[in-house]
């Protein structure tokens, strides 16, 4: 099996179409079958289950693509480092949308006061998104909330955050103190989509107190979800982190939810087996180094 091999597994496996795969590689249809017939000799089982219409992947098929995925990753990964030594030097950082909206700029800014030449280039996405990327070795490191358990990935916490539950200022709930969860039993909520950190921990903690949700409205834009809170259709749960200004604004009100299991942590998370070139341990360094004026309840601002 070599590269080529590789390659074309992985675009046969993504699309489930050797057809699709063959115009995505400009290639003919017949060089990707040979080379997947030629894997499956290789390995003596079938890759794929063929129906007239698509392709689907056996568990050994499932297997090799996640290898794959890896070797090609670390490919890229010599070869981004060994041009950095001809002055071509380039990052590949990932960002959750809380550290993508609010923190990644200033820290790219201090990196390039030392080292303008070098490109960063930035992915921001929910966290789902962020660690299969670090898995395959796509990114240097990503700025991500904690993982319940990865073990191919390691996590060294930088920022302390929050998830708060935000309403409008005339909701009855505004002023009300010590909210337990079953006093948000029937509410209406405006939520993230599935994939992100903060809506997966909401998701687990309304679980854990037998709280069933089905969201009034569900967005991939925060500022959707903030404006949808202050006109009053219902709670939106997000980070502190990108709420601060509305809340100390007025525009809505912080809802008094007090949970140990709503602090988070937002952490520089990287594959165990990475091996760092120069610059991104520089810029690591640089985001480890800054501290943060601490917001309302002791958490970072």
């Amino acid at each position: 099996m070599n590269n080529r091999h590789m390659k074309i597994f992985v675009h046969v496996y993504e699309k489930l179409s050797m057809t699709l795969a063959a115009e995505a590689l400009y290639i003919s249809q017949p060089s990707v079958s040979q080379a997947i017939k030629e894997l499956e000799e290789y390995y003596g089982v079938r890759l794929f289950e063929r129906y007239p219409k698509r392709l689907y992947p056996t568990p050994e098929g499932d297997l090799l693509y996640n290898y794959c995925r890896q070797i090609l990753g670390l490919y890229d990964e010599a070869k981004k480092d060994i041009l950095s030594l001809t002055g071509k030097a380039a990052i590949s950082v990932g960002a959750n949308i809380s550290a993508g909206t609010v923190l990644i700029e200033k820290y790219i800014d201090r990196f390039h006061e030392e080292y303008p030449d070098v490109k960063i280039f930035v992915k921001v996405a929910g966290s789902s998104a962020l660690t299969n990327m670090l898995t395959r070795h796509q990114l240097d490191f990503a700025l991500i909330e904690d993982l319940i358990f990865d073990t191919k990935l390691i996590q060294k916490p930088f920022y302390n955050d929050r998830i708060v539950f935000i309403c409008s200022p005339d909701d009855p709930m505004a002023s009300k103190k010590n909210i337990k969860f079953d006093d948000l039993r029937g509410r209406d909520f405006l939520l993230r989509n599935r994939g992100v950190g903060v809506r997966d921990k909401f998701d687990y903690l309304m679980k854990l107190h037998d709280i069933e949700v089905e969201p009034l409205w569900e967005s991939t834009n925060t500022r959707a979800l903030i404006n949808a809170a202050k006109a009053g259709y219902g709670i939106a749960v997000l980070p502190y982190l990108l709420v601060r200004e509305d809340i100390e604004s007025g525009n809505v009100a912080q809802m008094d939810v007090e949970s140990e299991a709503l602090t988070r942590k937002l952490n520089i998370t990287y594959h165990k087996d990475k091996i760092f070139n120069k610059w991104s341990k520089e810029l690591i360094d640089i985001i480890e180094s800054y501290s943060e004026e601490p917001g309302p309840d002791g958490q970072s601002g």
